[in-house]
């Protein structure tokens, strides 16, 4: 409020300054009863800016390049044009535009307000904006309003006029709007299905009907669907696609990515000869012929490390023949440990099915069919269920893959 009095005795010191009393009677008359006229708009001749302000009246300058055409000086404190600005001192403490100008001459630079005053106010009924705590607001006598972090008389509830405070379907009923469960907020009217939203349409039907594409790589509808590109090479499902883009076929993933991951510390298991696993500073285990940051040693605290059924028995443990392993105790076959059933007898002693296709023990044999292909063993039933017989890999697909795994190279 002070810094809006000393802006508006200052604009009247410029409008009147040099006119008599009778004059500014009569201009303060026809201002009021004709509103303030602007000085027509005209164009500088030799710079060809555009002037809406003239030397006989500055504070209609917009722009400090139009104040320094027309004679007058650009007070950047005030963002105004004058004749002179005004000087920062106890007179016209507006003027000072930093801290160090206002406390020179004796007054506190308020950040609050960012401007130079007497006294700076503080957290009162009449300032409750600058309260930043709670303490300090209840102190005043006033209300903390935790959803908005401010200090008010009294702080809104969930009505029509602040919907977004009704943070269940009952409070938002009761005041006759509507709880959208998408948003989990309360509104007016739920937004549906549209073009405006379309990840609101759950289904490829509803997609379509409002124009839009069903993209089922993503699950959502959307205005194109995203192909194989570099911003989504996650989509270039063969070699020939990838390599179209730029990007390197990884095979060992089945991905197309910018460059293949190679042998290292992450990728131990792309480590496939002894030169590369020391190169990359790991491990060869002769025992396991496995690259690895650290070889086991055979112990009991390690006893994966022992590969031979002569060192697992020498330390007293366990040597399970179906797994080749060594283990403090071997699984035994139960309904919890299925995989440790590793014949016909032992399986069907606990009630499963033995499953020759796949040589396992099951609770019930699956059996060949569209929702579990792994099931066909041979062409003829993979076929009968109208799914793909992939030669080469020997298995029922839904679409064979154009590049068999490991056998990319020689295609």
């Amino acid at each position: 409020m002070k810094k809006l009095f000393f802006l508006i005795v200052f604009f009247s010191l410029i409008v009147f300054s040099g006119c008599s009393q009778k004059e500014n009677m009569q201009e303060i008359s026809h201002e009021k009863s004709e509103g303030i006229v602007e000085t027509p708009a005209r164009e500088d001749k030799d710079s060809g800016v555009i002037l809406s302000c003239s030397s006989e009246d500055f504070y209609n300058c917009i722009t400090e390049e139009e104040c320094m055409l027309v004679g007058g000086e650009w007070c950047s404190s005030l963002g105004i044009c004058a004749e002179s600005c005004p000087e920062c001192d106890l007179e016209t403490p507006y003027a000072c535009e930093t801290p160090s100008d206002c406390l020179s001459i004796g007054l506190e630079w308020c950040s609050d307000f960012d401007e130079c005053m007497d006294s700076c106010p503080a957290c009162s009924v009449e300032h409750p904006y600058l309260c930043t705590t709670r303490g300090s607001c209840l102190n005043i006598g006033l209300e903390w309003c935790s959803d908005f972090d401010e200090c008010m008389d009294s702080c809104p509830v969930c009505s029509v006029e602040h919907p977004y405070l009704c943070t269940t379907r009952e409070s938002c009923l009761n005041i006759g709007l509507e709880w959208c469960s998408d948003f989990d907020a309360c509104m007016d009217s739920c937004p549906a299905c549209s073009v405006e939203h379309p990840y609101l349409c759950t289904t490829r039907d509803s997609c379509l009907n409002i124009g839009l594409e069903w993209c089922s790589d993503f699950d959502s509808c959307m205005d194109s669907c995203p192909a194989c590109s570099v911003e989504h090479p996650y989509l270039c499902t063969t070699r020939e696609s990838c390599l179209n883009i730029g990007f390197e076929w990884c095979s060992d993933f089945d991905s197309c990515m910018d460059s293949c991951p190679a042998c290292s510390k992450d990728y131990t298991f792309l480590c496939r000869t002894q030169d590369e696993c020391l190169s990359a500073g790991l491990e060869w285990c002769a025992d396991v012929n496995q690259c690895l940051e650290e070889c086991p040693e055979c112990s009991l605290e390690t006893p994966h490390g022992c590969y031979t059924r002569e060192s697992c028995l020498g330390l007293g443990l366990d040597w399970c023949d179906e797994f080749s392993s060594c283990a403090e105790k071997c699984p035994e076959c139960s309904p919890e440990m299925l995989f440790a059933c590793s014949t016909p007898e032992s399986c069907l002693a606990i009630g499963f099915e033995w499953c020759p296709a796949f040589e396992s023990c099951f609770e019930e044999c699956p059996v060949c069919s569209p929702e579990t292909p792994f099931a066909c063993t041979t062409p003829e039933s993979c076929l009968a269920i109208g799914l793909q017989w992939c030669e080469g890999i020997e298995v029922c697909f839904y679409e064979c893959p154009e590049i068999i795994p490991g056998h990319q190279e020689q295609s």
